[in-house]
């Protein structure tokens, strides 16, 4: 994944190319996901050998900084281009989105632990009946009919 800055660079350019910014959606979004990233990697613990917990904080500390940075600048982009309302819009589809997203991982994370007790309840039903029917025949041995 690209970083923030890169992706907005992109998106200057193909505007200063002469691009509609309808035409740059897929440019946008990778923004978008680049900026999320960002700050998602703020969060998240990175536990290395090899640096310090200063720096790693530095360098996530530098790196949303450079997203909020970027996503500021995307936006005054998008207001001088198609008016705040656009932008305001933008942001509530990807928002509608994210959540979309959100609800997919959870109904798929639903399905999987569905399917594992499935499994589970299977297994459990075949060893039941293997133990039963052992039980069977070291009976019959038993009485002897075996």
């Amino acid at each position: 994944m690209i970083d923030p800055l890169s992706a907005l660079a992109i998106l200057k350019t193909a505007l200063a190319a002469g691009k509609q910014i309808t035409s740059l959606s897929k440019e946008i979004s990778n923004f978008f996901a680049a900026s999320d990233e960002a700050k998602a990697h703020h969060s998240k613990k990175k536990n290395s050998i090899f640096r310090s917990a200063d720096e790693a904080a530095m360098e996530s500390f530098m790196l949303q900084q450079a997203s909020l940075d970027a996503e500021n600048e995307l936006r005054e982009i998008i207001t001088q281009t198609r008016g705040f309302s656009q932008y305001q819009l933008l942001l509530s589809m990807r928002r509608e989105m994210r959540q979309e997203e959100k609800e997919k991982a959870r109904l798929s994370k639903l399905a999987a632990e569905e399917r594992m007790q499935t499994v589970l309840t299977g297994l459990a039903i075949v060893m039941f009946i293997m133990v039963l029917i052992a039980a069977c025949f070291a009976y019959l041995y038993y009485l002897g009919w075996l």
